[in-house]
């Protein structure tokens, strides 16, 4: 059941990847609430933890240097630390 789960985040990931130019993200496939603090999420996912309606609203954060990513080197995507985008929701509001 586990890499079924794996398979299903991560076609979520890529789909989400492909349509986010195209339209405003608004569901999310995954709970946020059952995020540990330390796990990645992509841009997207990170986008609607962040309460979001579009990724491309939190690329240009990440651009500005408003929130830290983690940068992948075998995938060359940014990730975000779950624990840094409560504490930078948490400044926000």
């Amino acid at each position: 059941m586990k890499n079924f789960e794996e398979l299903l985040n991560n076609f979520a990931d890529v789909l989400a990847e492909k349509l986010a130019d195209k339209v405003i993200v608004k569901f999310d496939l995954q709970d946020h609430t059952a995020y540990n603090d330390e796990d990645l999420l992509s841009t997207p996912k990170a986008a609607v933890v962040l309460g979001l309606k579009s990724p491309n609203t939190l690329r240009n954060w990440t651009k500005k240097g408003l929130i830290p990513p983690v940068y992948n080197k075998t995938s060359g995507k940014y990730y975000y630390k779950y624990s840094d985008l409560i504490r930078f929701k948490s400044r926000k509001s």
